[in-house]
């Protein structure tokens, strides 16, 4: 599983570097060079124009586009196959494009797996709480509906609870028999696990837990599964965007960052197919919303530099990019052996 997962890895930033080549070609420029890597070029080959290559450092990839660096340099480019000669719009999409691409495939996975069946825990009550108690529920229910919301999964009772108002209309099944309850959730206040002691987590819940026994596969229809997927593809979106949050206000502690030993090493503890391609959907997104940070020499540092020339008229001078830049790749180095670092430790 330890190859599947580094292929895996390598996989996803070839994702990533697809989206901008396709939207590069797209908006009609030539890509001069397509690398997974960095360094020395290994192995390559040129096919339509473009140089395909496996470069020797695998951590990351890139695309080389024509006139990029000239326009960089504001010097004159006028082949109409330039990306100097693009509109800002083309520009930003082509810059977008390696995120947008990261985010398509996770959510394709997620759509083709709840199309093909998802092993599921079932709604199915296996301990309760004084507050489920009280309001009628009973060990072995089966939760059918939460406000005439059809669920399928217990997964799907924490998304639906999280979000209701008020009062909870519960349709269940016991006996064979189809009931309704009514049930108003309670507030749980938790002390997060940061650097913040003062930093307190808030969430609802309705006092059941699932009986961990009662797993099944759920099919959706293609609607269902879009939906699914698009559903799992923002938990995934809001749970990354929160955790940079907590990162860079110091309520989390740089211990819990990872590098690429601790990505594989995750990947490969997956237990089948399914479970490899969840995780690797995850860090797609998680790949997609690194990259449009705006630090430098990431996407979102040059989508910002497109909008403060294009629309601020402001351009900062070839030195002072070139300065940015040197930071923004030793801030980056630095994060990759800070990860490798918390990695190691632990693992001795």
């Amino acid at each position: 599983m330890f190859i599947v997962a580094v292929l895996m890895l390598a996989f996803l930033i070839f994702v990533h570097e697809l989206g901008h080549f396709t939207i590069a070609r797209i908006c009609g420029v030539k890509v001069e060079v397509f690398s997974i890597g960095f360094g020395k070029k290994l192995c390559f080959f040129k096919l339509f124009g473009t140089q395909f290559a496996l470069s020797l450092i695998p951590l990351g990839g890139y695309v080389k586009l024509k006139g990029m660096d000239k326009e960089e340099n504001e010097t004159n480019e006028s082949a109409n196959d330039s990306y100097a000669q693009k509109s800002p719009f083309q520009k930003l999409w082509i810059l977008f494009g390696g995120a947008f691409f990261n985010f398509l495939f996770a959510i394709l996975v997620y759509f083709f797996l709840a199309l093909g069946g998802e092993k599921v825990l079932l709604p199915i009550i296996g301990d309760l709480e004084k507050n489920a108690l009280e309001a009628g529920l009973l060990k072995g229910d089966k939760i059918l509906s939460i406000n005439h919301k059809k669920i399928a999964s217990f997964r799907e009772i924490r998304s639906v609870v999280a979000h209701a108002r008020g009062e909870l209309v519960l349709e269940i099944e016991r006996n064979h028999q189809i009931l309704e309850k009514r049930l108003t959730p309670k507030i749980v206040a938790v002390i997060s696990d940061s650097n913040d002691p003062n930093e307190i987590i808030k969430y609802k819940v309705i006092g059941i837990k699932p009986d961990m026994q009662k797993t099944g596969v759920v099919s959706y229809s293609l609607f269902q599964a879009f939906e699914q997927a698009l559903s799992r593809f923002k938990e995934g979106v809001v749970l990354i965007v929160d955790s940079l949050r907590r990162l860079i206000m110091g309520s989390a502690s740089v211990k819990e960052l990872s590098g690429v030993v601790g990505i594989v090493g995750a990947l490969s503890h997956a237990s089948s197919l399914s479970m490899l391609l969840l995780f690797g959907a995850f860090l797609s997104i998680n790949l997609g919303i690194l990259n449009l940070l705006p630090i430098p020499a990431l996407d979102g540092a040059q989508m910002l530099g497109v909008v403060f020339k294009n629309i601020f008229k402001i351009t900062l001078p070839a030195f002072m990019q070139n300065a940015l830049w040197l930071a923004g790749v030793g801030f980056l180095v630095f994060i990759m052996f800070l990860g490798l670092f918390n990695d190691i430790t632990r693992l001795l």
